[in-house]
C-alpha cells in the first residue's frame, strides 16, 4: 500500500481537508478537472475550502526517486516552502494549502502541491506577440526588480509563469506560479548582477518585447545605459544559445530519429 507524507498550511488544517490529502492519490486518479497533462499533470478538484488547483509532478524513475527520497526535498514541497516564503515577502502567488508525497517501496514516487486557484490569464498573451502590451511590459519589467530586490530568484520567470491582474488605474500586479525552482537571498539582499541578468533571460519573449521589460527594470534598479546594453547582449547569447541547442536536437533527430 502506498504511504502518504504530507505537511498542510494550519490555516486549512481541519479534519476534512485532512481527510481530503490523505485521500489525494485515489482522489486524483479518479476526479477533478484536467488543465494540464504533459509532464506534470493539473487539475482543478472541489473541496470543503472550495475549488482548488493540485499539480501531480511526474512519476519519479528509481534513481530520481532515490535522490528525492534521500538527498533533496521534494519539487512539491519546495513549491509549497517557496510558496510561503513569497507570501512572507509580499509577493503574490496562489496560496499554498498543503504538499504531499507519495511512498511506495520506501521511496517516494509522486509529489502532490495543493494550492487555491487563481483563475488570472498568463502575460504571455499580450506580452509575446507583436503587437504587444507595452504598459503590462513595463509593469512587469517593475515587478521584476521588486522581486530582485527583495532577494528573489524565480529561474521559471517565464511569460507563461507569471499571471496578470489588472488593476483599475490602468496598471497591472502579477502572481507567480510554478515556483518549484526559486533561490532566495536574504530578504532586502540583492542578488548578484551576473544572476539576475540571466534570470531576466528566462523571460520568453523576443527582442523587443524583452526592451521594453528591460527599459522599465533599469528605471525601476536607478540603473543607466551600460545596464541595459548588459542585459540585451545576456540576453542575444542566451537566444543565440537557445537556437543553436534547438537546431542541434533537430539535426539530431533527423540522424537517428529516421527509420532504415
Amino acid at each position: 500500500m502506498p504511504k502518504l507524507k504530507f505537511e498542510i498550511n494550519s490555516k486549512y488544517n481541519t479534519n476534512t481537508f485532512s481527510q481530503f490529502v490523505n485521500n489525494l492519490p485515489q482522489l486524483f486518479e479518479t476526479g477533478g478537472k484536467t488543465v494540464y497533462n504533459k509532464r506534470n499533470v493539473i487539475k482543478l478538484m472541489d473541496s470543503d475550502n472550495g475549488q482548488l488547483v493540485v499539480k501531480r509532478f511526474k512519476r519519479l524513475g528509481f534513481f530520481r526517486s532515490l535522490v528525492y527520497s534521500l538527498f533533496r526535498a521534494s519539487k512539491a514541497k519546495r513549491a509549497y516552502k517557496n510558496a510561503l516564503e513569497l507570501q512572507k515577502r509580499g509577493i503574490e502567488t496562489p496560496e499554498a494549502m498543503a504538499y504531499a508525497e507519495e511512498w511506495q517501496g520506501g521511496r517516494m514516487v509522486y509529489g502532490y502541491y495543493i494550492s487555491k486557484a487563481d483563475f488570472a490569464p498568463p502575460i504571455e498573451e499580450r506580452i509575446n506577440i507583436d503587437d504587444f502590451d507595452v504598459q503590462l511590459a513595463a509593469d512587469f519589467g517593475e515587478f521584476i526588480a521588486t522581486l530582485h530586490k527583495k532577494g528573489i530568484l524565480h529561474h521559471d520567470l517565464n511569460s507563461t509563469n507569471v499571471l496578470y491582474h489588472p488593476q483599475p488605474d490602468g496598471s497591472n500586479t502579477f502572481s507567480l506560479i510554478d515556483i518549484n525552482r526559486m533561490d532566495f537571498f536574504a530578504e532586502g539582499t540583492l542578488p548578484p548582477a551576473a544572476s539576475r541578468y540571466e534570470n531576466m533571460t528566462r523571460f520568453s519573449g523576443g527582442i523587443p518585447q524583452f526592451r521594453a521589460v528591460a527599459e522599465a527594470y533599469v528605471r525601476a534598479m536607478d540603473g543607466d545605459g551600460q545596464m541595459l546594453a548588459d542585459l540585451l547582449e545576456v540576453k542575444r547569447r542566451h537566444d543565440m544559445a537557445f537556437i543553436r541547442r534547438y537546431k542541434l536536437k533537430m539535426k539530431m533527430a533527423d540522424l537517428f530519429g529516421k527509420k532504415s
